[in-house]
């Protein structure tokens, strides 16, 4: 078999033998800088149905599998309006549905400068989507500063590689439309499941005098005695931040230091009474 095999050509990293009377791209059937603009129009007509009903499929799967709250929650973005945000669980049911494995190809580099002790201020992972046969059908890139972890490296690491792994998946299946980015992503001080975060930066008493003068219905955003109220009365329960954060998302669809005042007396009394 071996005498043959007269050439190797590589494929997306792929090694592709020909055999003898294959001797470039065009006699063994391979169009090399294809475009799907020079299909055969037929050919280029059940290609766009094929897909199309591929994505209706998808779609309805997402619709009929995901759980709020677990595999994608809604944020409010200003002057955007709300919109559905896609957690990790559920690019991961959408990569294992498209059976797909997710590679980060420099996380090590950031791996060897932990080993040798250098200052990492800020990781940027890229994610690589493959099929079982090792073809890149998608990429993302995630990035996260340390010290929003609190120079936790392992964490940061990971939120990193969510977020990498979030926009893979976003673009691979075209999914932009129906979702934006993680949720957990999108703050700041965003913190693990035991650490309690900071509390919210507390207004100078003349501006939050005024606030309160204009604002009597308990619109402005959850004071940092009330925040800490909050904290301590769920603690008081057995809880923990994790438990809060997602009490929080569920029932007002925004992190718990992002509370307006009445939300988080309201959420103190639910937690109280419960």
């Amino acid at each position: 078999m071996e005498h043959q095999i007269t050439n190797e050509h590589q494929v997306n990293n792929i090694e592709v033998m020909f055999p003898k009377k294959c001797n470039g791209d065009e006699e063994a059937g391979i169009t090399t800088n294809f475009s799907p603009m020079d299909m055969h129009s037929q050919a280029f007509s059940d290609s766009l149905s094929r897909r199309e009903a591929n994505s209706k499929l998808l779609l309805q799967w997402i619709k009929d599998n995901f759980v709020r709250g677990v595999d994608f929650g809604t944020i409010n973005i200003t002057g955007k309006g709300a919109k559905d945000s896609l957690y990790k669980s559920g690019a991961e049911k959408i990569c294992g549905l498209m059976s797909l494995v997710a590679r980060y190809p420099n996380i090590h580099l950031y791996e060897e400068a932990v080993i040798k002790g250098n200052d990492i201020k800020v990781i940027i992972l890229k994610c690589e989507l493959h099929t079982h046969q090792d073809f890149i059908v998608g990429e993302g890139v995630g990035a996260r500063r340390v010290e929003q972890d609190y120079g936790d490296i392992n964490k940061s690491i990971k939120m990193a590689e969510k977020s990498a792994l979030v926009d893979a998946t976003l673009k691979v299946a075209t999914l932009s439309h129906l979702f934006t980015q993680d949720l957990e992503t999108m703050f700041a001080k965003d913190d693990d499941n035991s650490k309690q975060q900071e509390p919210p930066v507390q207004k100078t008493k003349t501006s939050e005098t005024v606030d309160n003068k204009s604002n009597g219905n308990g619109s402005k955003r959850i004071t940092s005695a009330t925040y800490n109220h909050l904290i301590k009365s769920a603690k008081a329960k057995g809880l923990i931040y994790a438990d809060i954060k997602k009490m929080a998302i569920e029932r007002y669809a925004v992190m718990p230091e992002h509370l307006r005042e009445a939300e988080g007396k309201s959420f103190i009394n639910e937690i109280k009474t419960s």
